[in-house]
């Protein structure tokens, strides 16, 4: 699994397990009466159990369906290649080429046996069969997995997050979780537009704080790394996307940004 770099590697892996027992079990039972439900039973929230294996749903939900703008019937017959198709291409490539590895280095760190005590929350748009996309947020757990750490299925859980934000930023999180609540191990912010797919989540990172008119110490000492190394990112950001200085690149990043906010 170390040599996974993306999602669209990662599905092109589980495409060759063999793992046709996980059909057998009864998930609308374990999800509405198991560990995983508790926490989101007060949003009645859209819910899925996904096979990676065979890139299909077990199972989902009449909230799912609604949130997806397809019938039960069709988003189980076309899986997770039409989960894909309407997912908004710039944040499904933000799936790809950071939040799904993230993930998989997180999960070689810990035992299998404990996937279930960590949570996973992303937020992407949807687009529906008229052409609006919809924010949703998705928070999952990794279930089942080959001895090397690579899971073979996800439960999630989806909420509408629609009227609740104004820009498009992304935000991944994973928490453990346990009696006492959740612990916060691991966030970071992506912005789908051009200047993500460019740049590092680091970079980005820095720049949404030089955009906030934060300066170079100010930003080393919010992320806890040397001034030198904040200028150097810098450096990196103006040679990666061919501007002269910050003020154009942060023109770049808006303007972009704007853009994609408009065709939302």
């Amino acid at each position: 699994m170390n040599d996974l770099n993306s999602y669209t590697e990662f599905l092109e892996r589980a495409r060759l397990v063999d793992a046709d027992d996980m059909n057998q079990e009864h998930w609308e039972t374990q999800i509405q009466q198991g560990r995983y439900y508790k926490y989101y039973k007060e949003y009645k929230p859209g819910i899925y159990v996904l096979d990676f294996t065979k890139q299909a749903y077990l199972y989902c939900n009449e909230v799912m369906a609604s949130m997806a703008d397809y019938p039960i019937p069709i988003l189980m017959t076309g899986g997770l290649k039409l989960a894909l198709k309407i997912w908004h291409p710039d944040d499904l490539a933000v799936y790809d080429r950071f939040i799904l590895p993230d993930n998989l280095a997180f999960l070689r760190k810990v035992s299998v046996a404990d996937y279930g005590n960590y949570l996973f929350t992303c937020n992407y748009r949807v687009r529906h069969r008229n052409g609006r996309y919809i924010k949703i947020e998705q928070s999952s757990f990794f279930s089942k997995s080959l001895d090397n750490g690579m899971p073979l299925m996800t439960i999630g859980f989806l909420r509408d997050i629609t009227n609740r934000t104004t820009d498009n930023a992304i935000i991944h999180t994973i928490e453990k979780i346990d009696i006492k609540g959740n612990t916060l191990l691991h966030r970071r912010i992506h912005e789908p537009d051009l200047v993500t797919h460019i740049l590092t989540p680091r970079e980005c990172e820095i720049l949404e704080l030089v955009v906030q008119g934060k300066s170079s110490h100010e930003i080393a000492a919010l992320l806890n790394i040397e001034k030198y190394t904040v200028d150097n990112h810098r450096k990196n950001m103006l040679k990666k996307t061919g501007t002269q200085n910050m003020v154009q690149l942060a023109i770049m990043h808006y303007r972009d940004k704007s853009k994609r906010l408009f065709n939302s």
